[in-house]
């Protein structure tokens, strides 16, 4: 199957199980940002260090690297509305909104899984916020093994991706804060 049409399979594919949205983009528009990391840090994001999926994700000088190698990108999107704007931490709503993420994750597995099957053997995924799958994560410093090593995914913001940024350049932008809807992004890197 020639690329171009394999890549628009895997944007149909996407739409099939469960995308809102998605678009195809260079790589070369994924916009990487040291920012968007030291905002995992400063203030410090209540999963950093009880997530195995921020704490050990690949650092941003890494991640220019390994994105450069890329020929195109697929971002997805799944939209959930909700009962009203999201709140401080500790709120309901928080709750919620994160509640609502694991569709996009899984959908990332499902678009990896298939680019695999089509040929493209470096094919990666990434989710936007902390990998969700565990009600509680078993952290890094438990000395545990994840529960999900195969699903599990790193989230865009521990790498430094500008999740905004992306999906404004892939001609698919979110309202940020979320107000009247939650939209969660994953990105699928292929070759």
């Amino acid at each position: 199957m020639a690329r171009k049409k394999a890549y628009e399979k895997l944007k149909e594919l996407a739409l099939k199980h469960g995308a809102d949205r998605a678009a195809l983009l260079p790589a070369s528009k994924i916009v990487i940002d040291d920012r968007i990391r030291l905002k995992c840090q400063v203030p410090l994001c209540e999963n950093y260090f009880h997530n195995l999926m921020c704490f050990y994700a690949p650092d941003v000088e890494r991640m220019e690297k390994i994105v450069k190698k890329y020929r195109i990108a697929l971002l997805v999107q799944t939209v959930h509305s909700m009962k009203g704007p999201v709140q401080k931490h500790g709120h309901d709503s928080v709750t919620d909104a994160y509640a609502s993420s694991v569709p996009v994750h899984k959908l990332v597995n499902k678009l990896e899984e298939e680019a695999m099957m089509m040929g493209f053997g470096y094919v990666t995924g990434f989710i936007g916020g902390p990998c969700k799958l565990c009600k509680n994560c078993v952290g890094p410093f438990s000395n545990k093994k994840c529960r999900h090593p195969f699903m599990a995914r790193p989230s865009m913001e521990a790498v430094g991706m500008d999740v905004a940024l992306i999906a404004k350049n892939a001609g698919i932008p979110f309202e940020v804060p979320a107000v009247k809807e939650v939209v969660w992004n994953g990105i699928v890197l292929i070759e």
